[in-house]
């Protein structure tokens, strides 16, 4: 019996020492899911709230660091890693905290947790004046003429820009979004829905995003916005982690009961099942009842002191350069 408790005493010490160094945690401001202040660097959310969770199940120590660029992650010409997932490459974090898509370019470089949630992808646009025909889908929006964004550095952009896509829908997104530059891309998803919201439907931008974001977008006021659907289905939201972390196995269990006891769904509608202030379903194809769609970028003075305000030109090769002026406050 006493050398039974000495080894159970000598694996609980062991335990406690393998936590003794820090879990290294790097981050980007993405809200609602991880919301950093930028004077104190302090980040709460969603992300947050669910690492809370699995502290109270093991106990962990960690230290928070972000990626400087701001992006999750993707692979760039030359082959090297940005965002989160290079911070791991790289060796200077162990675990991405946020809404990591696991792609399978991902998934060549880092190991993820069990997903805690299945999502897609789906189109955000403007919504047009009544007349106007909204497209039904992807196929129809191509057709259309729309010219196609998604946040430079993100899993969306990498997919459907990539020289080896083979989906011929997903190939033509990815030749507008390369022919339609934005200069001085922002990052965080809020930005690129006012970027939508602060242009004419005659502009005819289609924001390619995963469709919380969009459906949050939809039910904000002042409800201009129109979510196509879905086109696809297969998005796994994980946390990932540098190959061969150590204590990978025991974080992805605690991340494992937690999902399946459904905390994480809890949460998630605790910052995106939010009432829908503009009282149509998410996925809407309703017009704008009011006047006339205004000139590209709004009608004069109308824009909100903040808000982006967006004008479309054509550079010397005939590609669109999509121009973003932030407003000052009064």
């Amino acid at each position: 019996m006493q050398a039974i408790f000495s080894v159970l005493l000598v694996c609980f010490y062991w335990q406690q020492a393998s936590w003794a160094q820090s879990l290294r945690i790097v981050t980007v401001n993405d809200p609602p899911f991880q919301v950093v202040d930028p004077q104190t660097k302090t980040v709460t959310g969603l992300s947050m709230d669910f690492l809370q969770e699995i502290q109270k199940l093991i106990p962990l120590n960690y230290t928070l660091s972000f990626a400087a660029d701001g992006h999750y992650g993707a692979k760039e010409d030359g082959g090297q890693w940005n965002g989160m997932i290079g911070e791991l490459v790289a060796g200077r974090a162990d675990m991405a905290l946020g809404s990591v898509g696991a792609t399978d370019d991902r998934k060549q470089v880092a190991q993820f947790s069990t997903p805690y949630k299945q999502t897609g992808r789906s189109l955000l646009i403007k919504k047009p004046a009544c007349g106007t025909p909204i497209p039904a889908g992807l196929e129809h929006a191509i057709h259309a003429g729309y010219k196609f964004l998604a946040v430079p550095g993100n899993s969306i952009h990498a997919t459907m820009t990539s020289p080896t896509q083979t989906n011929l829908l997903y190939k033509k997104i990815g030749q507008s979004i390369l022919a339609n530059k934005v200069a001085n891309p922002p990052t965080a998803e809020a930005d690129w829905q006012a970027m939508i919201r602060n242009s004419s439907a005659a502009d005819m931008l289609a924001f390619v995003s995963e469709t919380p974001y969009n459906n949050l977008g939809v039910a904000t006021p002042p409800c201009d916005l129109v979510r196509l659907p879905q086109f696809d289905h297969d998005l796994q939201y994980a946390f990932a982690f540098a190959k061969n972390y150590a204590q990978f196995a025991t974080i992805n269990a605690a991340i494992e009961k937690l999902t399946s006891q459904g905390v994480y769904d809890k949460l998630f509608d605790k910052y995106f099942g939010v009432a829908n202030g503009c009282k149509e379903p998410q996925f809407a194809l309703t017009c704008d009842a009011g006047s006339a769609p205004p000139t590209s970028g709004g009608a004069p003075g109308s824009s909100k002191a903040g808000a982006p305000e967006v004008a479309l030109q054509k550079d010397a090769s005939g590609d669109t350069i999509i121009n973003i002026r932030i407003s000052k406050a009064p």
